[in-house]
């Protein structure tokens, strides 16, 4: 979306804050709006006249959980952002194409859930709970089919989700089949080779997608195997294809790590 980072300027800017949780700033045109931290990469995009669509690779790749059977789904999102999840997986509820049971998201920035009602079309049918996602997992008893986390300080992801605690906690919110997915970024290898042997411990069964693009990886981890987490079924997949435009040019590769 080269356009809107063109237009990311004074003519189009239509909101911004800066609080501790630091800038944050939100831009208009005829089409869609869009939400920027720090002024430096866009974090999230809506098509005025198709919600639903998710532009980003990454967001893309967060929702690869789709590939398998999607019934009575109950799903935690650790991460509002601009709430592109949430409007996906409503929309395609809807549609009769998955059947959600409910959708919890997990925000610390009052901020952003404010900007998510305003300006992003978060579903009325969104729990939010305004808290760390840290201190969520501590105290939550409910167990959920999906886990997806996409928390980060500007181009980094929180330093928690590397800790063993994180995983230890997101097992005990998870069934046998549930699938973690996760937008990760990292500054060296070794860091992503200490938070995979966390994970296994944990989540013994992982994809890791890395993109043609971005530096960003998204990693898909279960207690059961992801079998269905390929490249072939992305692109034959009806139900992703309806809400995300050319994700397989967009995957480098998808490696696969098993017992």
């Amino acid at each position: 979306m080269q356009h809107l980072i063109n237009q990311s300027n004074a003519q189009y800017l239509i909101y911004q804050n800066n609080s501790q949780f630091g800038h944050i700033f939100v831009y208009e045109n005829d089409d869609y709006f869009w939400l920027k931290f720090s002024d430096v990469s866009i974090q999230g995009i809506i098509k005025k006249t198709q919600p639903e669509i998710a532009y980003s690779p990454i967001i893309k790749s967060l929702l690869l959980f789709l590939l398998q059977q999607t019934q009575q789904l109950k799903v935690l999102n650790l991460g509002l952002g601009c709430a592109n999840i949430d409007r996906t997986l409503r929309y395609l509820h809807n549609n009769k194409l998955i059947s959600l049971n409910a959708i919890t998201t997990v925000e610390l920035n009052p901020t952003i859930i404010a900007l998510a009602q305003q300006y992003f079309n978060l579903p009325n049918e969104t729990k939010v709970v305004n808290q760390c996602a840290q201190s969520y997992l501590a105290t939550n008893t409910s167990q959920f089919d999906i886990i997806i986390i996409d928390i980060f300080s500007d181009q980094q992801h929180l330093d928690f989700i590397e800790t063993a605690q994180f995983w230890q906690q997101l097992k005990f919110s998870a069934k046998i089949n549930t699938i973690i997915s996760a937008n990760l970024s990292f500054d060296s290898p070794l860091k992503l080779q200490n938070l995979l042997c966390t994970i296994k411990q944990n989540f013994p069964y992982i994809k890791l997608i890395e993109f043609t693009q971005y530096k960003n990886i998204v990693l898909l981890a279960s207690q059961s195997p992801l079998t269905h987490v390929n490249i072939n079924n992305v692109r034959e997949n009806k139900k992703l294809n309806l809400i995300t435009h050319e994700l397989p040019q967009a995957i480098k590769t998808i490696h696969a790590i098993e017992p």
